[in-house]
């Protein structure tokens, strides 16, 4: 039994560190929807010292001796033995004509929040394999890209030069990682992304916002310093069980959560098989169902075919349920549609605060 429960654990584990991807389409959250939530504040001007943030550190395959640099090189290797560079479409035969590029850069991280990051989290950030963060690419485009990314300032500007597609691709990318790692963007900046988005054809989701909860929940709220890891345990109720929280359960579960007894994906394991949702739903679901009444409670729609294969193939590979609607509860379009004050303050990690192995 216990050795069953660590080979959960470990394939969660093994989910917030980039080992298991999880594509777009699983969630279907337009670039404009994160757009839509990033924070906009003027950039940080203090001194900005590269060597704070670490280097490359061990890789996420054991006993494969290679760093973070090296298990890149080795999973974009093509069948020919070449790379492709992702910025100019350059291909090189060797390693060394290569360089791994901070997509966002560490410079651009420090400015957009970073600076406020403890070294831990500054070193996940430098060898994140959860996003598109780290490329592959030739070493004249790294030289041109440098810091610079989307804006309308002319001095901070720069987009690959290789068409549409991947200008398209870098900036829903650059979004991506931003609202990742909650980062901020400066106005010159969101102006670009605006105009980019636009042109890439992106458009924001119209789902209305519950405006009632926050009013309702008051109470748990006030005098009490909750935040976003907050918010996502609350939106577990909509989540799961189709209904919005009831004070006294919201209070206790963040309790919960507060004093280490349980982490959000556990406490998502409880919502998903809790008497509530046997009851709304049925004690034989099939996973077929379970992943339609996830996209029904958290996206207000049915699965499309891509997204519902990968979940089901998630959940046939030992994802628990629990994992598995946590995860499509990220969506920025289900967390406009609730929103609650908790939103506003940031918690200390991508996806959660604490670790699933202790």
């Amino acid at each position: 039994m216990l050795q069953s429960i660590m080979a959960r654990l470990v394939l969660v584990a093994s989910m917030l560190v980039g080992v298991l991807a999880i594509p777009a389409e699983a969630v279907s959250v337009s670039p404009a929807d994160e757009l839509a939530s990033l924070e906009v504040l003027p950039e940080h001007s203090s001194d900005y010292d590269r060597r704070s943030w670490g280097g490359w550190g061990r890789g996420l395959i054991d006993n494969d001796f290679c760093n973070t640099r090296c298990e890149l090189l080795t999973q974009d290797r093509r069948s020919d033995g070449t790379w492709l560079s992702s910025y100019d479409g350059i291909v090189s035969s060797s390693a060394s004509e290569l360089e791994v590029d901070h997509l966002v850069s560490v410079n651009e991280a420090h400015r957009s929040g970073g600076w406020a990051w403890s070294s831990q989290r500054k070193a996940a950030f430098y060898n994140d394999r959860t996003t598109a963060e780290l490329r592959l690419v030739s070493t004249s485009s790294n030289r041109a890209k440098s810091n610079r990314g989307p804006s309308t300032d002319s001095r901070r500007a720069w987009l690959p030069d290789s068409g549409q597609d991947v200008v398209c691709s870098f900036v829903a990318d650059w979004i991506h990682i931003k609202a990742t790692w909650d980062l901020a963007v400066d106005p010159d900046e969101l102006a670009g992304l605006r105009q980019l988005s636009a042109q890439c054809g992106w458009s924001s989701s119209t789902v209305e916002p519950d405006t009632d909860t926050a009013g309702e929940l008051a109470p748990l709220f006030a005098g009490r310093s909750l935040h976003r890891g907050h918010s996502t345990i609350l939106r577990l109720y909509w989540a799961v069980l189709g209904r919005q929280p009831e004070l006294a359960g919201a209070d206790y579960w963040i309790d919960v959560y507060d004093t280490e007894l349980l982490t959000t994906l556990q406490i998502a394991g409880y919502f998903a098989t809790s008497p509530e949702f046997v009851a709304t739903y049925g004690r034989s679901l099939s996973d077929e169902d379970f992943v339609a009444v996830a996209y029904r409670n958290v996206l207000g729609r049915e699965p499309e075919l891509e997204g519902f294969h990968y979940w089901l193939t998630q959940l046939d590979q030992s994802l628990g349920r629990g994992d598995m609607i946590l995860y499509v509860s990220l969506a920025e379009e289900f967390k406009r549609a609730h929103p609650l004050p908790s939103d506003k303050t940031a918690d200390s990690g991508p996806i959660m605060r604490r670790s699933v192995i202790r």
